[in-house]
């Protein structure tokens, strides 16, 4: 399942220029059934935050701000199609993974998933492999493994974890 998240794009629809009374607070609630204007089942909430709720369509997760939520007869109403929630979640999941590979250049410090110590930098990038190089070994991580952060690559284990990954592949 991909999964678009706050964290990687933040993905948000703007309401159709169709009218909606806001849902209330009780309607936008985990669990709740989300619908479309024509009453097609959109997903399924599976958080709120006081924000955003993160809508499961069963192919894709995204955070909806929940000023997007109207109020319907059965439960919360977007102005959007499932396939144009599926939609935009593959697009923000292109856009973030094109941001990523942009960035994952030679040289480019890797850093563990803390985002304090810096692990190792990025030596080269072959399709989907990124060679590592630490000080201890060169080591090819896939790129989805890789995310980007406040202080940079990010590698989605911890600086210690991965140390102890490379020392196995030694033995």
């Amino acid at each position: 399942m991909r999964i678009v998240a706050l964290l990687l794009t933040g993905v948000a629809l703007a309401s159709a220029a169709v009218a909606q009374t806001p849902a209330p607070a009780a309607q936008v609630a985990a669990g709740a059934t989300v619908y479309d204007t024509a009453g097609a089942t959109l997903g399924t909430i599976a958080s709120v935050d006081g924000t955003d709720a993160i809508i499961d369509t069963g192919a894709n997760k995204l955070a909806i701000p929940l000023a997007s939520f109207g109020a319907g007869a059965n439960g919360p109403v977007l102005a959007a199609t499932k396939a144009q929630l599926d939609g935009a979640a593959v697009e923000a999941a292109t856009t973030a993974k094109a941001a990523l590979m942009a960035k994952l250049v030679p040289g480019a410090e890797v850093r563990g998933e803390a985002g304090q110590a810096v692990i190792g930098t990025v030596k080269s990038v072959s399709g989907e492999l990124v060679l590592v190089a630490t000080p201890d070994a060169e080591v090819n991580v896939p790129a989805a493994s890789f995310k980007a952060g406040p202080t940079g690559i990010l590698l989605q284990m911890s600086a210690g974890d991965f140390a102890k990954a490379v020392a196995a592949t030694k033995r």
